[in-house]
């Protein structure tokens, strides 16, 4: 059989086409034989064989182990070894672990991994001890073999339980393997720092439900691994690079395993924080020469050919130093305490900063990168996709020192400024090419604390760093600095950052240059820092300083558009918007200009994907919104975009996405619109709309549709019903009940007929008398859907046209929904049920507050008839419930106590109130602390159950407990539909998400403090016998929420 097997694998590898493939057939007839594996392994493990077949034989036995070893895998029970050749298999492959030949012995490594999967420990009992043994007594090889299976084996098929006994046997032989360094390589050496990190972490995870596990394993080895971890990071070899490759690789685990134990066990770790941050802090002192010299040192050409990658590679030293960062960045957030509370604190943030500030120079490889493609220098320099960056890296580091430690580190940082800005200059004036590296690192690591500085400034309090001396002596020398494009840059953007501040004497130059630069700059990167930098001047400074440059600026940039892609062009989308906004009569002057480009950029970028990337598609509509809303342009936009859209927009177009988007473009056009629209407008397009609408299965298509439908009946309906189709002589009404009909149809997705309760209701408050004939018959179908509705938005959207009727109509609609009858049910119980029960999952604080004040109503109207409709009410709460399994949860489901409706709406109106009064003691607590950046992030010194926290998360962070907000958001199907809804379905701000809804704006509804009318209310109802009978029925905590607010 072996030999079978040895020659077949032969034929397998040979160069003749006929001769491979008997071979694979030859193996198919193998496979058959019990035995086969055993052939393969030892064909694996003889040494004086060819490599290649050694390779291949391996590649044959993994597939082998992945489909015929185990009754759970296998595709054919019967193909399972017997258990004789398995144990015989198990001997031979564990020899495997000490070949000589690398790549044979990772191989081993995973073919016992993926058998130890099902074999261990019932069929294997003996595997962690063999391990154990050749770690304690084998060879260098035998280590890196066995360490290959512990660490897979260890993050996948030990449990908690097991793991305590597995670790006391192996973590003695694994400790001393770390300390012998001249006996195993760095890389076995690794291997000890990867596996004891994955105990931490699967301790962490276990931590509070086995409390037990840290104190029997844990705590006894913590010290001495720790100690060793501090004893190789204060180890460096120097001059001999494959050492000190393999050397920064051991020490990145080891603070990687650091950062892991300090966050997860900060207490048995507090005695290691300082020592081992000093380590880090002198090894970024030491290493910086090498990283200049390696990455920095040679001079700009930027004559230079585009390079292939502009990407900084990652070396195993960029690695480490991030790893350093990385640490830096976790000792601030997590441990500030141990910085604050040392002697000479100032001092020592000071000189952490001075080591950090100069990484973040741009290298050579950026530098060359940045000239070949400006899109990647806005991408690396402004999001966060350049997460190998040295330089990125260092600049969030800066900032989280900055964030964390205040005022110090904004001291520390502002001095470290000072004495780089004043290198720079003595390295200016020595003729030191590189000079200005530094002094554009300087200037973003000003901008960094930018608004920490204004604030000062404005307040009149001193700052470190001389702003108007800056100002003077080197950013308005920079803006002109020709010959380094990037500290020109840089120096633009500056300035903008402190303009709120900038002495008024000096506005005019920078914004005269900022144009400038726009206008004659050849340099590319210049010119996109002078995009930004025109952009913050739109937010903080007075219009009228730019006013008179807007004419130069839309003639400067609109070229642009046409020769930019990606990031840059997404750039100068959003600063041409802005200026479109200064002065709609000087943005009109363009319209033949800015008409056909921004239509043409829609056109090419309508539909988000991923290579040109959602916020291109979103600028260029923004910009649209803008142009559509002037004035002076919209009439003209319209006529020239709308032929092109109708045409887009039709039933014979198979391009569904495309069809999206150009009913978004014509609901944005309706919006920006004055009302009533202009003559003929919505006759133009809506019976291509309607004819799309009215057959098409995609539910994106629909909420689009319905949305433009909102939009042209709050403008002006009339435009609808005085359409008419000359061949059907079907009106513009009738084609929209018709799609309401088709969206209140029980067999249409409930996410595609989102919107159709807020049609119905802009028609109810739009139409007049002209829906009053078919209103009876619509509110019956709302109804009957309702019945059956499922996913909570869809709900919401039903319930609130019947909410905005009760707003004044409370007892005719109560009269009209206890005559309806469905499913044996009254349409009052129906209504009523889903209202009450899913008030406190309603999206949106117009329709929060909607909901709320047409429960008032319907409670004033003390109809009898709401007395006998039940719904649920507050859990029941037993012993037998208080603590219980899965299992039995399934068995004996929730109980809860059944209220009448009216008990229900008082339940629910003091819970609004609650939630608006626990509100506003939130927004009190957080003006007096400024925010959650004045709270200490809880380290774990002060709390025993804070040990551990990995990823911890700001729970009722200010100390308010509130779980009717928390009951808010609770969820069903709304993270399914939250990316395709309109915004104001899940703003929560008072004013966010409603600025370009007018009608809205307008309302009473959207007006009202809802804390002080729901108070009025209730003292109003104080002496009512419905709100006397409902009291009772009330838990104690509402009663008391009552009574405080009624004496």
């Amino acid at each position: 059989m072996d030999q079978a097997v040895f020659l077949t694998v032969v034929d397998t590898l040979s160069a003749n086409f006929s001769t491979r493939a008997e071979a694979k057939l030859r193996l198919k007839e193998l496979e058959l034989k019990p035995d086969y594996p055993l052939s393969l392994v030892k064909l694996v493990l003889t040494r004086d064989c060819d490599i290649s077949l050694r390779q291949s034989a391996a590649t044959l036995l993994e597939a082998i182990v992945d489909s015929q070893w185990s009754v759970k895998d296998a595709a054919s029970h019967s193909s399972e070894p017997p258990a004789e050749i398995k144990t015989v298999f198990h001997d031979l492959v564990l020899t495997g672990l000490s070949d000589p030949i690398a790549v044979i012995r990772t191989s081993c490594a995973n073919i016992i991994c993926k058998i130890a999967h099902s074999d261990w420990p019932d069929c294997w009992t003996d595997l962690l001890d063999i391990l154990a043994q050749i770690l304690k007594s084998g060879t260098a090889e035998g280590v890196d073999g066995s360490m290959q299976v512990l660490t897979e084996f260890f993050s996948k098929d030990v449990t908690h339980a097991q793991m305590p006994a597995i670790a006391s046997m192996l973590f003695p032989e694994l400790f001393r393997v770390l300390i012998s360094d001249r006996m195993y390589s760095f890389v076995i050496r690794s291997q000890c720092v990867l596996f004891f990190r994955n105990a931490i972490e699967m301790l962490h995870t276990l931590k509070s439900e086995y409390p037990e596990a840290v104190t029997t394993f844990l705590t006894p080895i913590f010290g001495q691994w720790n100690d060793a971890f501090l004893n190789i990071l204060n180890i460096r070899t120097t001059n001999i690079s494959e050492v000190e490759d393999a050397e920064w690789s051991l020490k990145t685990e080891i603070l990687k395993s650091m950062n892991i134990a300090i966050q997860g066990f900060p207490k048995l770790t507090l005695s290691y924080t300082l020592p081992v941050l000093s380590v880090v802090w002198q090894d970024l002192v030491i290493l910086r020469a090498g990283y200049f010299q390696e990455h920095t040192a040679s001079s700009i050409n930027q004559d230079r050919q585009p390079i292939e990658n502009i990407n900084e590679k990652a070396t195993v030293f960029t690695i480490y130093l991030r790893a350093q960062l990385d640490f830096l960045q976790m000792i601030c957030r997590r441990r500030k305490q141990a910085l604050v509370g040392q002697n000479r604190v100032l001092e020592i943030i000071h000189r952490l900063v001075q080591s950090i500030l100069p990484y973040t120079q741009m290298t050579d490889k950026q530098i060359e990168g940045w000239h070949a493609d400006p899109n990647k220098f806005i991408s690396d320099e402004d999001d966060d996709s350049s997460l190998s960056s040295i330089r990125f890296t260092a600049k969030e580091t800066l900032s989280a020192i900055v964030g964390c430690l205040k005022d110090q580190a904004i001291q520390a940082l502002s001095m470290s400024i000072n004495e780089g800005i004043e290198r720079t200059l003595q390295e200016r004036a020595a003729g030191d090419p590189n000079w200005w590296k530094l002094q554009e690192a300087c200037l973003l690591a000003t901008g960094l604390i930018s608004e920490e500085l204004c604030s000062k400034a404005t307040a009149g309090e001193f700052t470190t760093v001389d702003t108007g001396k800056l100002f003077e002596h080197i950013i308005m020398s920079n803006l002109y600095a020709h010959d380094y494009p990037f500290l020109q840059g840089r120096s633009f953007v500056l300035a903008s950052q402190f303009s709120s501040i900038t002495p008024t004497s000096l506005i005019p130059q920078c914004v005269s240059a900022t144009v400038g630069a726009i206008l004659n700059t050849p340099s590319a990167i210049v010119k996109v820092s002078a995009l930004k930098t025109l952009n913050n001047f739109y937010i903080h400074l007075d219009k009228n300083y730019v006013l008179p440059y807007q004419r130069s600026i839309i003639q400067g940039i609109t070229p642009l558009i046409e020769i930019t892609t990606k990031d840059v062009l997404s750039l100068v989308i959003r600063t041409l918007t802005t200026t479109c906004k200064l002065e709609t009569t000087v943005t009109a002057e363009f319209e033949t200009l800015l008409g056909p480009l921004a239509l043409e950029v829609w056109s090419k970028y309508s539909v988000d994907n991923i290579s040109t990337g959602t916020m291109l598609s979103s600028d260029v509509k923004d910009l649209l919104d803008v142009l559509a809303a002037n004035p002076y342009i919209n009439s003209a936009l319209i006529a020239r975009a709308l032929p092109v859209l109708t045409e887009i927009v039709s039933v014979h177009n198979p391009e569904k996405d495309l069809i999206k988007s150009a009913i978004d473009l014509l609901s944005r056009f309706v919006q920006g619109s004055p009302s009533p629209l202009m003559p003929g407008f919505v006759a133009q397009f809506f019976g291509n709309l309607m004819s799309v609408l009215l057959i098409s299965d995609d539910s994106r298509i629909l909420q689009s549709g319905q949305e433009c439908l909102i939009q042209i009946i709050q403008k002006d309906v009339h435009q609808i019903a005085n359409w008419c189709d000359s061949d059907s002589e079907s009106t513009g009404l009738n084609l929209l009940m018709k799609f309401i009909a088709r969206l209140l149809n029980p067999s249409q997705d409930e996410p595609g007929a989102i919107l159709v309760g807020e049609l119905i209701s802009k028609l109810i408050k739009n139409g007049g008398n002209m829906i009053s004939p078919i209103l009876p018959e619509m509110l019956n179908a709302v109804a009957f859907r309702l019945a059956s509705a499922r996913v909570p938005l869809f709900i919401q959207s039903l319930v609130m046209v019947f909410a905005y009727l009760f707003l004044d109509q409370q007892g005719a609609q109560i009269d009209f929904l206890s005559a309806m009858t469905i499913d044996g049910r009254t349409g009052l119980d129906v209504v009523l049920t889903s209202w009450l029960l899913n008030h406190v999952d309603f999206q949106g604080v117009y329709y929060q507050k909607l909901s709320t004040v047409a429960l008032t109503k319907a409670f004033i109207a003390a109809d009898p008839r709401m007395l006998a409709i039940h719904v649920k009410g507050d859990m029941i709460v037993t012993n037998s419930s208080r603590r219980m399994t899965r299992s039995k949860a399934k068995t004996a489901p929730t109980q809860y106590a059944m209220i009448t409706a009216p008990v229900k709406i008082v339940k629910l109106l003091i819970a609004d109130l609650t939630i608006k009064i626990e509100d506003e003691t939130l927004d009190d607590i957080v003006d007096d602390k400024n925010g959650y950046a004045e709270h200490d992030e809880d380290d774990g010194e002060e709390d025993d159950d804070d040990e551990g926290n990995i990823e911890r998360e700001r729970k009722d962070e200010l100390g308010i407990e509130n779980s009717l907000i928390k009951q808010r958001v609770k969820g069903d199907g709304v993270v399914f539909l939250s990316d395709q809804l309109p915004r104001r379905f899940f703003d929560t701000d008072k004013d966010d998400g409603y600025s370009e809804e007018p009608d809205l704006k307008a309302d009473l509804i959207f007006q009202l403090n809802l804390k002080e009318f729901l108070i009025e209310f209730f003292r109003q109802q104080a002496n009512s016998p419905l709100l006397k009978q409902c009291v009772q029925d009330l838990n104690d905590n509402e009663r008391q929420t009552l009574f405080n607010l009624l004496n």
